[in-house]
């Protein structure tokens, strides 16, 4: 038997996409006739694994005359929030560059000098199609504004130019919530294709996938993993993937099916239902309370209904056999139960937070420090610092939700955070979701290990990493940690590395606000004079 990943962040190997056939032929069918297309789904949907698959073999099914003509271009919005539009159109520019075989034009690029690229390449005989993902993303990069999407609807309006947009909201609901007149309206008329759970063929057909893909025969019942994760693909495979570990571990060659459920709501509780949980409004979430005291009202109004089926398509809740609306996660129902209604979030300015115990906090850096182990050595004496931050974060409760221990596509995490800004416009800029390493290490932390963080920070779509680090981490110049997190930082990924050393920590002891320090790790990294230096 093999082991599986769940992946997290859309399929890189077409050969692990399952289903989705009704809309790839739908898709191909537009694309054959040279319209647009915009895909909107829920987070974990399969949005980006759809736009992978029909990027890298769903074009082959479409019958466009002269193929060699075709140019095709994957694009993300994701961890472009500070991104200027001139090098947007850099990028797109030296990536078009590579795929039709010619030197790079170092010009200085701006909408003109693309606009003319992509005339000339028009009139000798070029077809364009943009996959661009994560299209909501867009609009917290003030850059993105009308002007630039008035240019990108101009393009297909007079050249040979296609696009294919996947986005968490429709089209629609972001004009509404941005309260602009969308340059779009139109381009996708008609061509919306929403993403919704599998139906419950689909779902045990994608379990005998799984099963064949890991080699596992008949030891794993489809029908008993649907029943435990519903018709969800991300928690399907989630589920999946504990049951392969379940059964490489026994004895029988069969997974504990009671075991596995344990495993599966706690993770799934983590992996999915907070993150949808952080991204609901506060009708949304009464409406959820009501489900989850059983006390909805015997009749709804349009809007509940609306939003009822919303959660049914999102894989929240289901029904059973009299029809009671049931959310579908134990872990999940019970922290509904437990939601305060009337608990306001964090607002502008870090606030003292209420479970911080000095003494305790001192006392567990104490036992830290008194512990330091070699770079790279695994051993039990590096829980410490793993303690320490765990109870560090786990005190700021407005701000953060703390997990331990989750599974990397590579390794173990020793925290993930899931962040909550509040409305501070610097804090917003980290993202929804923090990876957190520690290294009691009594040397500097060095460059190989910069990058295995931001290769699982790129794997989970994260934008901020934070490593905690005894002795802080190498150098300054690029062959050294220092150099390699601007790069990471100044890359199209646009990852924020903040490090955290265990002066800083003692500063936290000594009354320094843990918000205020990662604000001021920020600052240090945008426009730390370091950075000036490097390119010097």
């Amino acid at each position: 038997m093999i082991k599986i990943d769940y992946i997290c962040g859309g399929i890189e190997n077409i050969t692990d996409f399952y289903g989705r056939r009704e809309q790839i032929d739908e898709i191909s069918h537009r694309l054959k006739s040279g319209q647009s297309v915009s895909i909107y789904g829920e987070r974990k949907i399969g949005k980006t694994s759809l736009l992978k698959y029909l990027f890298q073999e769903g074009i082959k099914y479409v019958p466009l005359p002269d193929p060699s003509q075709v140019i095709i271009l994957y694009e993300t919005f994701a961890g472009k929030q500070d991104t200027p539009v001139e090098i947007f159109f850099q990028g797109l520019y030296e990536d078009l560059s590579r795929n039709m075989n010619f030197s790079v034009n170092h010009e200085k690029m701006d909408k003109n000098v693309f606009n003319k690229f992509i005339a000339d390449s028009h009139y000798d005989g070029k077809h364009f199609i943009f996959f661009l993902d994560e299209i909501d993303a867009a609009s917290e990069n003030s850059a993105f504004d009308h002007n630039f999407f008035s240019f990108l609807r101009s393009l297909a309006d007079k050249y040979k130019v296609q696009y294919i947009i996947a986005s968490r909201k429709s089209l629609k609901q972001l004009i509404r919530e941005n309260n602009v007149a969308s340059p779009f309206n139109g381009l996708f008329s008609g061509n919306l294709f929403k993403l919704e759970i599998f139906s419950p063929e689909e779902a045990e057909n994608f379990c005998r996938k799984l099963s064949h893909d890991a080699m596992a025969g008949d030891t794993i019942d489809p029908e008993i993993i649907v029943r435990l994760a519903g018709q969800h693909p991300f928690l399907i495979r989630l589920a999946f993937y504990h049951a392969v570990n379940l059964t490489i571990k026994s004895k029988n060659n069969r997974p504990n099916y009671d075991q596995l459920k344990s495993i599966f709501e706690k993770e799934s509780y983590h992996a999915y239902f907070l993150d949808i949980w952080s991204h609901l409004e506060s009708t949304e979430r009464r409406l959820l309370k009501n489900i989850s005291l059983n006390t909805l009202p015997d009749r709804l109004k349009l809007s509940e209904k609306e939003m009822i089926d919303d959660f049914k398509s999102k894989g929240l809740i289901y029904q059973d056999e009299k029809q009671n609306y049931i959310i579908f996660n134990g872990y999940f129902t019970q922290y509904i139960r437990e939601w305060d209604i009337e608990a306001p979030g964090p607002s502008v300015g870090a606030i003292e937070p209420p479970d911080f115990d000095k003494e305790q906090f001192s006392e567990k850096l104490q036992k830290a420090e008194k512990i330091s182990i070699p770079p790279g050595e695994q051993k039990e004496k590096g829980k410490a610092l793993e303690e320490l931050v765990t109870y560090l974060f786990s005190a700021y409760k407005p701000y953060f939700e703390v997990r331990t221990q989750v599974r990397s596509r590579t390794s173990a995490l020793d925290l993930h955070l899931w962040f909550k800004p509040g409305d501070d416009p610097q804090l917003k800029k980290l993202g929804e979701e923090i990876i957190v390493e520690c290294k009691n290490w009594r040397n500097p932390v060095g460059k190989p290990e910069i990058n295995d963080l931001a290769g699982d920070m790129v794997s989970r779509k994260c934008k901020t990493g934070i490593l905690i680090s005894r002795e802080g981490i190498t150098g300054h110049g690029f062959k050294d940690a220092e150099g390699q997190r601007i790069i990471w930082f100044l890359s199209e990924n646009n990852l924020i590395i903040l490090v955290i050393t265990f002066k800083d920590l003692e500063s936290i002891g000594k009354g320094k606000n843990l918000v205020d320090l990662i604000k001021d790790k920020y600052s240090e990294l945008v426009e730390g004079s370091h950075i000036k230096d490097l390119f010097a």
